[in-house]
């Protein structure tokens, strides 16, 4: 299994060489926009084709030197070729990607070379001794990297690479996500989220207080200093939580000598699901991606495969008998089964119909089949096979 993680290198440059990079970097953005409003007009998702379409006008529009201007089209076209209905967009301070061709890392020596406007900028790089445990030869850096601004420091983030052997366990472990319980784990461990709502609604309650003016007012300097110092802060603290959270599952995981862990596909969620107006600040920003995705970093260090389940209908099928009804589940944290009178909490119980589904889909079962049984009154309910 092959591990892969982003190394955030700071550096150490002068202000006239900080002004050039951002100079760079908004022609870059102009670069990705004009290229994109081309791929989205002529619906193209060719690399090769979008070149012959946009080299000449990009390049003469941004000054952008000609491999700064194939990266931003390299970078446009992979967009197309995951969505080619929508029109995608750049914001300012996106990041710059290079490659060898415009990047130069001497990691011996703590220096780096980087195309700017004004051709080649020799930059320092700040390597602490965290970062010096993935660059001493055991990890491969890949020649590719982005240089992003975040407030007035510069940042070059680099990928580096390892093959790790799989781990050698039997065990499956199976991972209910929710947003009282962010997970719920088939070994009996639960990670409650209710930091993380409380925290989104706080800041909610802030923005709109400090956004909210008389009609003809403006904000005064000292609330765009104080939205501007909370911009980053949730997005900062809630990251932190579910990088602990993702840790913890996969110690978990290592612990009951675990190889697979298996999780709810939940893609699409947030059309599928209807909730109340109240609740959609927390819904719609509930993190379940972003979980997932660190769960799989973290996962990867150890040779853990981390594999997506088909969620319909976990939370309302009993992991004893397989019978399902949306009666079971009798409220938020209680499942109760109507055929065989099993009970447990109701996130404990998905995660039990998760690990079995991946089970399942192991043994060539491409689904849990739904069939009829007849129940004493006389009704059909539906039993998962």
């Amino acid at each position: 299994m092959q591990a892969k993680l982003t190394i955030k290198l700071k550096l150490d440059l002068t202000p006239q060489v900080s002004e050039l990079l951002t100079r760079t970097s908004v022609a870059y953005v102009q670069a990705l926009n004009l290229t994109s409003q081309v791929a989205h007009d002529k619906r193209c998702r060719n690399a090769v084709a979008l070149h012959h379409l946009t080299y000449r006008e990009v390049r003469a529009a941004t000054s952008l030197p000609s491999n700064l201007v194939c990266s931003a089209r390299a970078v446009v076209a992979e967009a197309y070729t995951r969505d080619l209905n929508k029109l995608h967009r750049w914001r300012d301070g996106a990041g710059v990607r290079y490659d060898a061709r415009t990047l130069t890392l001497k990691l011996d020596v703590g220096r780096a070379t980087l195309t700017t406007l004004k051709g080649r900028v020799n930059v320092g790089l700040v390597i602490s001794d965290y970062h010096r445990q993935y660059l001493s030869g055991e990890w491969e850096v890949a020649s590719t990297a982005t240089l992003k601004r975040q407030g007035k420091a510069w940042y070059l983030h680099l990928v580096a690479t390892r093959e790790i052997p799989d781990a050698t366990g039997s065990n499956v472990v199976g991972l209910d996500a929710g947003i009282k319980r962010i997970a719920t784990l088939t070994t009996g461990k639960t990670f409650k989220g209710g930091a993380i709502s409380h925290l989104r609604r706080r800041r909610a309650r802030q923005r709109r207080a400090l956004q909210r003016q008389p009609e003809g007012q403006s904000k005064s300097r000292n609330q765009r200093r104080r939205l501007k110092r909370l911009s980053g802060k949730e997005r900062r603290a809630v990251e932190w939580k579910l990088w602990n959270v993702a840790n913890e599952i996969v110690r978990e995981a290592v612990r009951t000598d675990s190889n697979v862990i298996a999780i709810e596909d939940l893609k699409h969620i947030r059309e599928r699901v209807k909730w109340a107006r109240k609740q959609r600040i927390i819904l719609h920003g509930w993190p379940f991606s972003s979980l997932f995705a660190k769960i799989r970093h973290v996962a990867a260090r150890h040779g853990i495969a981390v594999v997506e389940v088909g969620a319909a209908y976990t939370s309302r099928t009993c992991s004893r008998c397989g019978y399902c009804d949306k009666a079971n589940r009798q409220t938020q944290s209680d499942f109760r089964c109507l055929w065989c009178g099993y009970s447990n909490m109701a996130d404990f119980n998905a995660s039990y119909n998760i690990r079995a589904r991946y089970v399942a889909l192991e043994c060539g079962a491409v689904n849990h089949r739904l069939t009829s049984v007849k129940t004493d009154q006389g009704g059909d309910r539906a039993k998962a096979a």
